[in-house]
Formats: structure tokens, C-alpha cells, sequence
């Protein structure tokens, strides 16, 4: 593994884990249920994924696969997330935001930002929650 990549490994890692931090501690407080169930599935999913595109598994064959993959179950996490920590998963968008450029063209991937951040700020809503400030800050850091 080179050294970008590690880097890229860890910062990812950690940004990961620090997202499902507010959510697991949320969830395991509480009694356990089918979306915090399904919350780790997703999580979990996420993690996975993000580690076969950092160690190139599929040798550059399922990048953008992933990438789709790491992207459901970041929205899955925002959707199904408990308490306050609903917004704070969503810095997993970015994640995915950051490793766009690498495997897709510029047009795609800015295509791809706007319609995570589209499908962010329609979770927001349709949980009663639209923060608008939240949003185009996400929008604006996956585009960074």
C-alpha cells in the first residue's frame, strides 16, 4: 500500500468511526430495535466497502460499484440514524466525495455530489428536519 493510500485509508477510518460514534452510543442506550439493526448493517457495509476501494480488491474493475455502494449505505445511515446524530453521519458523503475524482471524470463526479446532497436534503426533510446550512456545508465539502 503507498503512502497516499494510507493516508486516505486512515483518514477514512477515522472519519467512519467518529460518524458512528453519536449513533451507536444513541442506539446502544437505548433499547435495541430493527433500524438501529439495520443502521449497523449499514454502517458496517459502509466500512467494508470503503476498505475494497482503498486496498483496490477489485483492481479498479468495481470502483464506481463501490463507490454506489458506499453511497446507499451513507444515506441508509442518515435515514435510519438516532437522536441528534442524523446529521453528523452524513460527513460519510463526503468520504465518498473524496475518492469521486479518482475514479470517475469531473462532470460525473460533480453529477454524483449534487444527487447525494439532493437525496440528503430529502431525508432531511422527510424526517421534518431540513437544515439547509447542513446541507450545502455537505454539498460543499464533498465538492472540496
Amino acid at each position: 500500500m503507498q503512502g497516499s493510500n494510507r493516508l486516505l485509508l486512515a483518514a477514512g477510518l477515522v472519519t467512519w468511526a467518529m460518524a458512528g460514534v453519536p449513533t451507536l452510543s444513541h442506539g446502544l442506550a437505548e433499547h435495541v430495535s430493527w433500524s438501529f439493526a439495520l443502521w449497523c448493517i449499514a454502517f458496517l457495509t459502509f466500512g467494508v466497502a470503503f476498505c475494497a476501494m482503498v486496498f483496490d480488491v477489485g483492481k479498479g474493475r468495481w470502483d464506481a460499484s463501490l463507490l454506489g455502494l458506499e453511497s446507499v449505505a451513507a444515506l441508509c445511515c442518515i435515514a435510519l440514524g438516532s437522536g441528534g446524530a442524523v446529521g453528523f453521519t452524513g460527513i460519510l458523503l463526503a468520504v465518498v466525495g473524496g475518492q469521486l475524482p479518482f475514479v470517475l471524470g469531473l462532470r460525473t463526479a460533480t453529477l454524483w455530489v449534487l444527487v447525494q446532497s439532493l437525496v440528503l436534503a430529502l431525508l432531511f426533510a422527510w424526517g421534518g428536519d431540513v437544515h439547509w446550512l447542513t446541507i450545502g456545508g455537505y454539498a460543499g465539502f464533498q465538492l472540496f
